[in-house]
């Protein structure tokens, strides 16, 4: 009765052994006193029920705790390891943004606008009359041409309307057209050229008594068809000589800017329109440039120039 017995206490002794050492009890202690009290009722009372015994040996071993996580023990180790935290990374960081330069605005090319070209003046077709020249130079043609242009085209305002004593070279010139009056100052200024240098474009001659060039720095020459000077350009600006260029160049050489034909007579008639627009007179006896035409002059050619311009056609 008592081996019957004992070996049923044994088995659910075991049980609660087992259970001790995975569930800790709700009061903190173990469950071995629990089996030392069960053993001494076993011993006092000296019957305990075989169901009973197995519904004991049964019994689950439970977590009284249900809320609190289970505690890991590292493989092969008694001590238990905590879960590490939950560790958030730190973020990111963005790379640095560089700011974009505004494009780069070219502004448009400046346009320069053409220079304003002005029409080459017609050539005319030269005098009706011959001029002087034309009898002994075969090359004078243009020189012809480019008198007549100058006159009707450059100052013909200050010329063609007459002077007080034009009738002296052309008694009936206030009866010519325009033409046949730039045809009369064209025969005057080549009689000019005849008396002051023998139609030859290279002429010079030494001013002796007008003293030290302002330009050139050395006596005064006169020079080409009409005897002009370099020191003319600083009162009349419209003669185109260049001392700085002929300078270097011989003093009969034709390439020099106040022995070329065209120069020389621009210049020249626009110093005689200068007298007229000054005085309203041709011949003068002072304040005129060529002494060929100062009347009663040393140097006067005054009446031989009257005869030569008034056999011009319509003069008489």
């Amino acid at each position: 009765m008592q081996t019957k017995m004992f070996l049923p206490m044994m088995i659910m002794g075991l049980g609660l052994a087992a259970c001790k050492e995975n569930c800790p009890t709700s009061s903190g202690t173990t469950s071995s006193s629990a089996s030392t009290s069960s053993s001494k009722s076993s011993d006092t009372s000296g019957a305990v029920n075989s169901n009973t015994a197995k519904a004991d040996s049964s019994t689950e071993c439970t977590n009284p705790n249900p809320t609190t996580p289970p505690v890991t023990t590292n493989p092969g180790q008694g001590t238990p390891t905590p879960k590490p935290p939950t560790t958030t990374p730190p973020p990111t960081p963005k790379p640095p943004v560089t700011p974009v330069p505004p494009p780069v605005v070219t502004p448009p090319p400046v346009v320069t606008p053409p220079p304003v070209v002005t029409p080459p003046v017609p050539p005319t077709t030269g005098a009706d009359y011959p001029l002087l020249w034309e009898a002994s130079r075969k090359d004078s043609k243009a020189w012809s041409i480019h008198t007549m242009s100058v006159i009707e085209n450059e100052v013909e305002n200050d010329l063609l309307h007459g002077t007080d004593d034009i009738e002296t070279f052309c008694p009936r010139y206030h009866s010519l057209n325009n033409h046949q009056r730039a045809n009369l100052w064209a025969l005057l200024i080549s009689a000019v050229a005849k008396y002051e240098s023998g139609f030859s474009p290279t002429s010079r001659m030494q001013e002796t008594t007008l003293g030290t060039d302002s330009v050139t720095k050395k006596p005064v020459y006169s020079e080409g068809l009409l005897q002009l000077s370099y020191g003319d350009v600083q009162w009349a600006p419209y003669c185109e000589f260049d001392w700085q260029k002929d300078k270097g160049l011989s003093p009969t050489d034709p390439k020099k800017t106040i022995l070329d034909p065209l120069k020389n007579l621009s210049c020249g008639i626009k110093i005689l329109a200068r007298q007229v627009r000054s005085k309203n007179l041709i011949a003068v006896k002072s304040g005129v440039y060529w002494s060929t035409l100062v009347p009663g002059g040393k140097y006067s050619k005054l009446t031989s120039i009257q005869a030569l311009t008034k056999k011009m056609t319509g003069c008489q």
